[in-house]
């Protein structure tokens, strides 16, 4: 007997609403999009954006953490409310409210007004957003293919990321005169309003392919009730999956830092700095796929294990002095 998210895919498919991998696409590409404004800025572009908002690294951070706050409430409310509410328009709410303050930000605002819009993300990426995405895809996947199904999102998401952020930079380069290093802080606030406003109008192509691809749905047929949350909260195996979690993301987060410290440490020039914060972006689409097709065959636990191998052995380079600036 199928599952009730079995049935409900099925429901909504016979809507006419497109081809499963078409929702697949708009899929992967909503999904790396949300977060354009949130963090791929950031993550490309860090020195430019700490000289062009006249912010420290730290102070930054503090606004990453009004995000992180608002986000981790919104985990917990997110998921109740994708199950209360159609995914379709929940995403597209989430996309269209991203984009809106995408060119609020564009008017490079104070530091309070920067950490306002930040924990605005949070709610608009996070309790709209990741909760019906990741329903949807489970949906897409079924019973036997879950695997399959989040590696082809994450690994599609990665290889829009990287398509959008190596175009970001060309864009930031082409609108600088002259030499980069010699351009104004003038003229590199400007190249980065631009990039903004292109990450906000993307975010609403997004909006609206959401709307027009992603079937309405039906209605679920559980609903979650608060003790339910609670004996799974009592089962060690869900801090576990928690702490996994917050350990991938910590490792995760520390790519961001890559183009400051190809500024600062190894003396790139800003769109140089841009360049090798880009790179990291172009492996994951295969990482990802692959986990996914691995974790189908083999187990997961041996993927994560050998996944964070990877980053011990790759920080661990980076720490003691092994790679060096050209």
């Amino acid at each position: 007997m199928d599952q009730p998210g079995n049935l409900q895919l099925k429901d909504e498919k016979r809507s006419g609403a497109g081809p499963r991998m078409l929702i697949m696409a708009v899929l992967i590409f909503c999904g790396e999009v949300v977060f354009l404004l949130p963090f791929v800025t950031a993550r490309i572009f860090r020195p430019t954006f700490l000289d062009v908002f006249g912010v420290t690294n730290f102070q930054l951070g503090t606004a990453f953490s009004a995000y992180g706050i608002v986000a981790m409430v919104s985990y917990f409310a997110g998921g109740p409310l994708a199950d209360r509410f159609s995914a379709r328009r929940l995403i597209t709410l989430a996309l269209v409210c991203t984009a809106l303050a995408g060119f609020v930000m564009s008017a490079i605002p104070s530091l309070a007004v920067l950490t306002i819009l930040y924990a605005f993300f949070g709610l608009s990426t996070v309790l709209l957003f990741w909760a019906p995405l990741i329903r949807t895809t489970r949906l897409w996947g079924g019973k036997e293919k879950q695997g399959l199904a989040y590696g082809l999102l994450d690994s599609g998401r990665g290889l829009v990321s990287a398509l959008i952020a190596s175009f970001s930079v060309v864009v930031f380069a082409l609108l600088l005169p002259g030499l980069v290093e010699e351009s104004t802080l003038s003229e590199r606030r400007e190249a980065l309003q631009v990039v903004f406003r292109l990450f906000s109008g993307i975010t609403l192509l997004a909006a609206l392919l959401v709307w027009l691809v992603i079937p309405e749905a039906k209605g679920v047929r559980e609903r979650i009730s608060p003790r339910k949350v609670i004996s799974l909260l009592r089962k060690p195996a869900i801090w576990l999956h928690a702490v996994i979690v917050l350990c991938a993301y910590v490792a995760f987060k520390g790519t961001d830092n890559f183009s400051l410290y190809a500024r600062d440490a190894f003396g790139y020039d800003d769109v140089q700095a841009a360049t090798i914060g880009t790179i990291s972006f172009w492996m994951r689409p295969v990482a990802a796929l692959l986990a996914g097709l691995l974790a189908d065959k083999f187990s997961s636990s041996q993927v994560l294990l050998v996944s964070f191998l990877g980053v011990i052995t790759g920080t661990l380079m980076m720490s003691l002095g092994f790679l060096h600036g050209a």
